[in-house]
Parts: C-alpha cells; sequence; structure tokens
C-alpha cells in the first residue's frame, strides 16, 4: 500500500471505504487527519459547500490524532445542507497611498483671510511663465518663489485604502456585491472592526467603494476583494453622496 499522502498537515489516508444500501447505493468514506487547526479549516471548507455530497463529522480532544470523517451522502440544502454560507475567514487591511494634490487645493493657499487673491495672482503669474508677481503678501510670495519657481506645483498628501477580504470555500454561495459601486460610503455603513473604524473617523474622510475582485486561491477556496478609497471630500456631482466640488445639483 503506498504512504498516506500529506497536504497543508492534513494526511489524507488513501483507503477508502465503501458501502451500499438500498436507499443510498454506494457511499464512499474517506478520512482526514492532522491538527485541529487544519481539521477545522477542511471541516469549514467542506461544510460551506451547499447541495455537496458530503455529510461531515469532526473529532479531537482525547485522540492523540484529530480525525474528520467525510461520507458522501445526500447533503442538500433541504436534508441537512447548509441554506446560506459564511465565509471561512474576513479579514481587513489598510493600505496608504501617497498622492500628488495640485497646491491651490491644499490648506496652505487658503490658510487666511486675505491671502487668497494673492496666492491665485502668484500662481496665474507663474502659469503665464513669468518669472515675477505682482503679489504682495508675504505668503503669495513664499509661495511663488520657494515652491512655484522650483518646479513644485503640487503637495504630497495621503490617502487610505480599507480593504475587506472575505475567504469563500468552492460552491459557497457567496457572491461579491455589485451594490452602491462609485458611491461615498460612512464607515457606519462599511462596518470595519473596532480597531480601525475608531482612528479612520478621527480622519474625517470620506469612502469610495471599488468594484469588487474574485480571486481562485486554490482548488477549494476563492476569495473576494473589496475596498473604499478615501479622500477628504469626493466630488458631489459625479459621486453619490461625496460633498466636495464640484457640488451635486438638483436640475429641477
Amino acid at each position: 500500500m503506498a504512504d498516506p499522502i500529506v497536504y497543508n498537515d492534513v494526511v489524507v489516508t488513501n483507503k477508502v471505504r465503501k458501502t451500499k444500501s438500498p436507499d443510498k447505493g454506494v457511499v464512499t468514506e474517506t478520512t482526514y487527519k492532522g491538527t485541529k487547526s487544519k481539521i477545522e479549516e477542511k471541516f469549514n471548507t467542506m461544510s460551506n459547500v451547499t447541495d455537496s455530497l458530503d455529510t461531515l463529522r469532526a473529532g479531537w480532544g482525547d485522540k492523540a490524532v484529530p480525525e474528520l470523517v467525510v461520507t458522501q451522502d445526500n447533503n442538500t440544502s433541504t436534508s441537512g445542507g447548509p441554506e446560506t454560507n459564511v465565509a471561512l475567514d474576513t479579514y481587513w487591511e489598510l493600505d496608504g497611498n501617497t498622492i500628488q494634490d495640485p497646491v491651490e487645493k491644499n490648506d496652505y493657499f487658503n490658510a487666511s483671510a486675505g491671502t487668497t487673491t494673492d496666492c491665485i495672482q502668484a500662481l496665474k503669474d507663474y502659469r503665464d511663465n513669468k518669472k515675477s508677481t505682482t503679489a504682495t503678501k508675504v505668503r503669495a510670495l513664499q509661495l511663488f518663489n520657494d515652491c512655484l519657481l522650483k518646479g513644485q506645483e503640487n503637495v504630497l498628501i495621503f490617502n487610505i485604502v480599507l480593504r475587506e477580504v472575505k475567504l469563500c470555500a468552492r460552491g459557497s454561495n457567496i457572491v461579491p456585491s455589485m451594490e452602491n459601486i462609485f458611491e461615498v460610503q460612512t464607515l457606519g455603513t462599511i462596518d470595519p472592526p473596532t480597531y480601525l473604524k475608531t482612528p479612520l473617523e478621527a480622519l474625517s474622510f470620506e469612502w469610495l467603494k471599488q468594484p469588487p475582485r474574485i480571486r481562485q486561491v486554490s482548488k477549494t477556496k476563492y476569495q473576494i476583494t473589496t475596498e473604499w478609497w478615501s479622500a477628504k471630500k469626493w466630488a458631489g456631482a459625479f459621486y453619490k453622496n461625496g460633498t466636495g466640488d464640484p457640488e451635486s445639483v438638483d436640475d429641477t
């Protein structure tokens, strides 16, 4: 007899037991052995397959080697199988991106009353290919001499990508959500874990939902990834629920 197959710390016995019954015909039984974590993972993966032909039971604890027995059986949603699957695992990620923001959108540009007009003049003079400006305010002159004349028209700012990843079993009825794509959503609606939600709320950013992505990660699993991109304000005219310029307008 060949040696048992070891795959990801789970031993699959290559001795398959087959029995017959009048109502079910030939029943095939396979035994998986391994550590508790791997047996649990295998159990969750197989139990999330809707209308599968597997009857599942798992055992661990007093046994030296935890064991999962999978028997081919009638396991449809009407006879014990799951109606609605749940993700095998869900986790969240944050990515920080550094992007170029035009200087006129920066807080520095509109820092105090009375300087904005001069800053606009300094920017106009620079973009008109002038080597001097008619602006007189200190802030505008600083902008013109120390930034614009040195080629710095943009300011580095950051935004955040909030990402949810769901790991699903093959055959699961979990599907990517195509609702509210390119719409601004609140963190309350997105509902990330508290350890992420609390610090993100302090930023007071707006969160734009992106199209979800789906990827097969193994023969028995696929994952659904959904992202929300942040900005101080998304243009309300282009993105539903955004509050930035250009603003949403009512044509009626």
